[in-house]
């Protein structure tokens, strides 16, 4: 439709070498998974490109610095594109604990010879209360904004904006990853923190020199359990 820009993600140089084209140093086989999934190579790629820039928003976080996201739009656009609307999300439970609402959520995606994938996982939202009442503005909403960050988790699961919420990951155990150096957490001993070249995301150290041994690149661990045995 005229005016509207569809979600179409780039597939990175660094995804497509996980699956396709290079020959590995010990005998120049073809890279492949492990198992045969039902997705297609295409499928894979898509869901573990990284994320474009353009769609990675910033929030403050708690106790300081920010959480880097993406939006549960974007999340679906993605899930659309690669499924093709074969795909099924539903709130299995809720319930509020405190101020806070959490959705335990079930993500489907399915192929159209009904074979499946499923995924499971808690999205929160804190309740927002009229001034100096416990009556919430818009609870609706609220219970809304949880099941979205239900979606955009079990989505991750996927591989979907994975290389955005594992940088959060590292955050939330106060480690903050990046190319070089050290990544500095409170009250821990700093840890040493690399880039994996297959999917981009944040790895330790030592991760990197053992993948460099065994598969000639820095690999974390999913993408190490994806090269051929």
């Amino acid at each position: 439709m005229a005016g509207q820009q569809q979600v179409a993600p780039t597939i990175t140089e660094q995804s497509r070498n996980l699956f396709e084209g290079e020959a590995n140093a010990q005998g120049g086989q073809r890279l492949t998974l492990i198992s045969e999934p039902f997705l297609s190579q295409e499928q894979i790629l898509r869901i573990f490109q990284r994320t474009p820039a353009a769609h990675v928003y910033r929030r403050p976080a708690k106790g300081g610095g920010e959480w880097e996201y993406v939006t549960g739009t974007y999340t679906k656009k993605v899930l659309n594109y690669v499924f093709g609307w074969l795909w099924d999300f539903e709130v299995a439970e809720h319930g509020m604990q405190g101020d806070q609402l959490w959705v335990l959520g079930r993500l489907t995606v399915k192929d159209a010879r009904g074979n499946a994938v499923v995924k499971m996982q808690f999205g929160r939202s804190e309740v927002k209360f009229k001034k100096g009442t416990k009556e919430p503005v818009d609870f609706g909403n609220d219970l809304k904004a949880a099941t979205t960050d239900a979606l955009k988790k079990c989505a991750a699961e996927l591989g979907i904006a994975s290389d955005v919420y594992g940088k959060n990951e590292f955050k939330e155990i106060g480690a903050v990853p990046g190319k070089k150096g050290t990544a500095v957490s409170r009250g821990v001993p700093a840890v040493q923190m690399a880039e994996c070249h297959g999917c981009a995301g944040p790895m330790t150290r030592q991760e990197a020199e053992y993948s460099t041994k065994m598969y000639k690149k820095q690999l974390c661990r999913a993408c190490q359990n994806a090269q051929p045995k």
